[in-house]
């Protein structure tokens, strides 16, 4: 834990005497679970400082990155913190990891890791300096798009295999229809939009 505690402190940057007592609490807290868990976090010393910016202020950053300490260390190892996504990022990530999910429960667990991991990293991003506002608006609209769109994909073919097909009045199959509207439907999210959504069918 001391190694730890040692690397993250050597490349804090001097933070204001009201946020210091605090940052020295998440960095205590990070080093013991992060030693607990085997994650190593030295070869990216360098991004160490940013980081611990975004968490002096945002204390959802930093207290996922304490209580997920392997979260951190994948967002480091995999490159993704410190690049831009594509737009179907989102989509073929959750594609991934729901690949085998076969209930509602499992379901629900999943996307909430996902989206606790992507959300982290965009505030990261954001607040670190490394993403612009316009970047950090569309990624946030990608993931809150891709989330029930993926969830849905899901459900419709269990609900189908249960109910059968939904039909229209002429015999053809429906799909239920997901409208974002909102800063969701002109893709401006921030952090503390909720995502207002209509369910329909054609």
């Amino acid at each position: 834990m001391k190694e730890t505690r040692h690397i993250m402190t050597d490349y804090i940057k001097p933070l204001p005497a009201t946020l210091q007592a605090r940052i020295d609490g998440y960095l205590e807290a990070f080093a013991e679970a992060a030693n607990s868990e085997g994650v190593h976090i030295s070869s990216h010393a360098g991004l160490l400082p940013k980081i611990h910016e975004a968490w002096a202020y945002s204390d959802f950053v930093a207290q996922n990155c304490v209580r997920h300490p392997q979260m951190l260390g994948d967002l480091l190892d995999s490159g993704d913190l410190l690049r831009a996504y594509p737009p179907e990022e989102y989509r073929l990530k959750l594609q991934a990891a729901l690949d085998g999910v076969h209930d509602e429960k499992r379901l629900s667990a999943v996307l909430r890791i996902l989206r606790r991991r992507e959300m982290v990293r965009i505030a990261c991003r954001d607040l670190a300096g490394w993403a612009a506002l316009e970047e950090t608006l569309r990624e946030q609209s990608w993931l809150a798009e891709a989330c029930p769109d993926a969830a849905l994909q899901l459900l419709h073919d269990w609900q189908r295999t249960e109910w059968g097909k939904p039909l229209a009045e002429d015999g053809s199959p429906q799909v239920l229809v997901v409208l974002g509207m909102g800063k969701l439907g002109g893709r401006e999210l921030n952090f503390s939009s909720d995502i207002d959504l209509i369910f329909a069918y054609p």
